[in-house]
């Protein structure tokens, strides 16, 4: 079974991979040249899969917008998205071919579309290559698409193939598969919550951060909140019909359901950037789903109660409590609760302890207690504090003698001339 906490695409800013997969699609301008193209590749890479793809039409403009990104607004006509990517396609008949790089190279790279990302060089520059051929002929200029790093593949790969397909190729098995005809997973709607997630799992980074105890089963639930680093690509692998204001909000089909969705994500003031990101760093998995951290659940949730809503709903009690005693916080109680100043000492502090600040959120329909808000750590008071630090330490390296200071280091963290503020 494959394990995202594991592949390449969790620590793909960090180094380059040592093994690298990723995908052509052949659009229907540079079919002609698939000899030629499959050649290439074969020389350079272990080619370990080559198929021909057929969509439905009656799927081919959102399969096309979901692969490239492009949200499916809703009130739209037919449901067609506002950029048309299925023209530059050509034919809801295309090939893929996928392969495994066992040196990768990556570099940054500026894209068509304007993003400069950390890229598999071979990759992108046989990409060009391959387009530069059909366009000599065709004047066509982007018949040939590619993944440029592990993170687009798991994203793309696991929509066109599915799951099972995923996982042998990035395990690094040859497939036989000549053709296949599907849309991308969820086409339509998903039939189950745990299709749904076990495509999700694949393909992005993501955590449901609350009312997740009865997933994967979505009988009981009308909305789902998640948080993210990119809301389109979790919204376009969950096809979610997205609102033209507020694309981080939709609704998504799950067997018979309706379900709305709100995608938060790292920088949009849910919480601040650096809580958001902590969140999803040390997510972990439960039912094939990933939700946050025990302790990280409960700091979010009472956050979410005292500062998200007007009051304190009944439900984020009962969890509240049941959470504090599995964590063992004998000093947390209902009275705490009751107390605005108590309860916003609480957050106060646990957010002062980690660098966490109050911002406003971008999504205006998010709820802001005052109340409680007044009390908490500001992103000013935040600098304020580790500017603060910075120049005392300085200070004292210009009075007192270093290896003094060191010796005080050591003392106080046991960390000795290796210690960090």
């Amino acid at each position: 079974m494959y394990n995202q906490e594991s592949h390449i695409a969790e620590n793909i800013t960090e180094l380059p991979p040592s093994v690298d997969y990723a995908y052509f699609a052949l659009w229907k301008e540079a079919a002609p040249f698939i000899t030629e193209i499959r050649a290439y590749l074969a020389n350079r890479f272990e080619i370990l899969l080559e198929t021909k793809i057929s969509w439905s039409e009656a799927h081919f403009k959102q399969n096309a917008a979901r692969l490239y990104e492009v949200p499916l607004y809703e009130g739209g006509k037919n449901g067609i998205p506002p950029v048309d990517h299925s023209s530059k396609i050509g034919d809801s008949k295309f090939t893929v071919l996928v392969v495994k790089d066992i040196n990768p190279t990556y570099r940054y790279h500026l894209s068509v579309s304007g993003n400069i990302e950390l890229s598999n060089t071979a990759i992108v520059e046989a990409k060009h290559i391959f387009r530069n051929w059909v366009a000599a002929t065709s004047g066509k200029k982007y018949t040939v698409h590619s993944s440029i790093n592990s993170e687009e593949f798991c994203f793309q790969i696991s929509l066109l193939l599915g799951v099972e397909n995923f996982n042998a190729l990035v395990s690094g098995k040859k497939l036989d598969i000549p053709s296949l005809q599907k849309d991308l997973e969820g086409a339509g709607g998903w039939e189950t919550a745990t299709e749904l997630f076990s495509v999700l799992n694949c393909a992005t980074k993501y955590l449901v951060l609350r009312n997740f105890e009865s997933l994967p089963n979505i009988s009981s639930l009308n909305d789902l909140d998640f948080l993210t680093t990119n809301y389109q690509r979790l919204a376009s692998v969950l096809g979610v019909v997205q609102k033209p204001v507020k694309p981080y909000k939709g609704t998504l089909v799950v067997g018979r359901n309706s379900i709305s969705v709100d995608i938060r994500f790292v920088g949009d003031n849910y919480y601040c950037s650096s809580w958001a990101a902590r969140l999803l760093k040390k997510r972990v998995c439960e039912n094939s789903v990933f939700i946050p951290r025990t302790d990280d659940y409960f700091f979010s949730l009472l956050y979410h109660a005292l500062v998200q809503k007007p009051t304190i709903e009944d439900k984020y009690k009962t969890k509240l409590f049941e959470l504090a005693q599995t964590l063992k916080l004998a000093w947390f109680s209902e009275e705490i609760l009751q107390n605005e100043q108590q309860s916003a000492a609480i957050l106060r502090g646990y957010m002062g302890a980690h660098g966490y600040y109050y911002e406003s959120p971008i999504d205006p329909k998010v709820y802001e207690n005052k109340k409680i808000t007044s009390l908490l750590p500001k992103q000013s008071s935040v600098i304020i504090k580790k500017s603060l630090k910075i120049k005392i330490k300085q200070v004292l390296l210009t009075i007192v003698p270093k290896r003094w200071y060191f010796y005080y280091l050591k003392f106080r963290t046991g960390k000795g001339h290796d210690s960090r503020d």
